[in-house]
C-alpha cells in the first residue's frame, strides 16, 4: 500500500494507554484512529482470525498473529479488549490487535532474533495453513507465532 500524499494522524501513547473509547455518534470510520483502545464482541471466528464488532456500528478483523491465544479458544459473542492498529479509508478495513503488549501499551518479552534456536519450545496449537503457536519455556510464559515458511525443519512430537 502506498501512503504518498496522505496525512496520518497519530495518537500519543500517554493519551490512550488505559482510556477506552466508548460509543459516540460523532465517531465514524473517518475519525477512528490507530491506537484507540476499544471493547469489542466476537461476531465470527474465521479461518485466519476473528471478525469483531465495536463501538456499536463498526466492524473489523483481528488476524491470527494478533491473537494472544489459539483461534479455537474464541467463541461468538465473547467480549475482548482490542487496540486499533490500522484504518484503511479507501477499502473501509479496520485491523485490530488483542496482543497484551499492544492492548496495555507495554513492552513485550525481549524478541528472539530470526534464526535463533529455541531448544525448549513446545507446540501449543496449530494456526491456519500449517503455521504454529509455540510456548517458550520462560517465566513469563511467552507464546509466539511461527509462520509456516519458517517451520520447514519443525518436527512435532505427539
Amino acid at each position: 500500500m502506498c501512503i504518498r500524499d496522505r496525512i496520518v494522524n497519530c495518537v500519543e501513547a500517554k493519551k490512550c494507554r488505559d482510556k477506552k473509547v466508548v460509543y459516540n455518534s460523532k465517531i465514524s470510520l473517518e475519525t477512528l484512529k490507530p491506537g484507540w483502545l476499544v471493547d469489542a464482541v466476537v461476531k465470527q471466528v474465521l479461518l485466519n482470525g476473528i471478525y469483531v464488532q465495536f463501538l456499536r456500528n463498526m466492524e473489523g478483523t483481528v488476524f491470527v498473529d494478533h491473537l494472544p491465544k489459539p483461534l479455537e479458544k474464541y467463541s461468538r459473542n465473547e467480549k475482548v479488549a482490542l487496540r486499533v492498529i490500522m484504518v484503511d479509508l479507501t477499502s473501509k478495513i479496520v485491523n485490530l490487535s488483542a496482543k497484551q503488549h499492544l492492548v496495555q501499551l507495554s513492552p513485550s518479552a525481549p524478541p528472539l532474533k530470526i534464526g535463533a534456536v529455541v531448544p525448549s519450545a513446545t507446540v501449543s496449537g496449530e494456526a491456519y495453513g500449517g503455521s504454529y503457536y509455540l510456548s517458550l519455556d520462560s517465566p513469563e510464559g511467552v507464546t509466539v507465532f511461527l509462520h509456516k515458511s519458517h517451520a520447514k525443519d519443525l518436527s512435532v512430537e505427539e
